[in-house]
């Protein structure tokens, strides 16, 4: 099977981003267990910055990825999915980002 896509959302609430995958199929059923890679990364560059993270979707075939960081007003934070895997899937769909000015 194919993965085809992933719904990619940001959320910053105080001191926090969350960034949140839901992934599908060809047929657009959810996929559990799928282990997603992703990075955190801000502009202007700050030091720690990019986070790596890995997360395995739910049964409802999402994943969230929390970082628990306050930034300098102006600056722009942006996660990205690098990757998604499962077993006898293939993923297609390449590095998908999100971005929100803190």
């Amino acid at each position: 099977m194919v993965i085809t896509g992933l719904n990619l959302s940001l959320n910053r609430p105080a001191g926090k981003q969350t960034a949140t995958v839901n992934v599908v199929g060809a047929d657009l059923s959810v996929v559990s267990g799928a282990t997603v890679d992703g990075v955190w990364s801000t502009t202007p560059a700050e030091d720690g910055y990019p986070v790596s993270m890995q997360q395995t979707t739910g049964p409802s075939g999402g994943a969230s990825f929390t970082h628990n960081d306050g930034h300098v007003t102006g600056t722009v934070v942006q996660f990205c999915v690098t990757g998604v895997v499962k077993t006898g899937y293939t993923y297609e769909g390449g590095t998908q980002c999100v971005s929100a000015t803190w």
